[in-house]
């Protein structure tokens, strides 16, 4: 009594990104010197990213993103009146350049 089919434009998950890696290693090391009370750990993302597009260039593709989240910013992701505090903008932008001096040493 069900039918189910496949809608044009489906396709397949992304692939799962690999935590043994030195990538990995390299993305929790910044968030510890950045977020110090914060633990990295792998997480299942919901929803389409653009880090589909990312695949063919590696397999260590994180889908990140270095804000603090409470009730009231994760309401407002992708909603109404969408925006994350200074302080927020700021670690951001502080983890992403702690994450270049990282990566390049």
């Amino acid at each position: 009594r069900v039918t189910i089919e496949t809608l044009e434009g489906a396709r397949e998950p992304t692939s799962e990104s690999p935590v043994a890696v030195p990538a990995f290693t390299l993305l929790q090391r910044t968030v510890r010197e950045v977020f110090p009370d914060a633990l990295t750990s792998p997480f299942l993302v919901l929803g389409g990213t653009d880090s589909r597009h990312f695949q063919i260039v590696s397999d260590n593709v994180y889908r990140f993103t270095p804000i603090e989240g409470d009730p009231s910013v994760l309401k407002r992701i992708h909603g109404t009146d969408e925006r994350i505090s200074v302080d927020n903008y700021e670690r951001a932008v502080r983890f992403f350049a702690r994450l270049m001096q990282n990566g390049a040493s």
